[in-house]
C-alpha cells in the first residue's frame, strides 16, 4: 500500500479526488443554505427535481465561495509579505 502503486492509491491520487477533497468541506458547510428553502418547495414539487437543482446550486455554491475565500487568503498572505520586506 506504501509503495505508490497500489490499486487505493492510484484511485485517490488523482485530479478529481483533488476536487472533491478541496471542494467537499465547502459542501458540508453550505448545505443548511440550501436545505431549509428546499423542504418548503418539496412538498409542493417532485422531490428529484428539487433535489438535483438544490444540488447543483450548492455545488456551484461552494466552488465559488471556496475560490472566493482562496483568492482572499492569496492577497492577505502577499499583502503582508511585502510589509515584512
Amino acid at each position: 500500500m506504501y509503495s505508490f502503486r497500489s490499486y487505493p492509491v492510484r484511485i485517490l491520487d488523482n485530479r478529481i479526488s483533488g476536487l472533491l477533497g478541496r471542494y467537499s468541506y465547502a459542501v458540508y458547510l453550505n448545505q443548511f443554505i440550501f436545505i431549509g428553502p428546499a423542504i418548503k418547495v418539496v412538498t409542493k414539487q417532485n422531490f428529484w427535481q428539487v433535489s438535483c437543482i438544490m444540488l447543483a446550486g450548492l455545488i456551484i455554491f461552494s466552488v465559488i465561495t471556496t475560490e472566493l475565500i482562496h483568492a482572499f487568503t492569496v492577497r492577505i498572505s502577499q499583502h503582508y509579505r511585502q510589509k515584512e520586506a
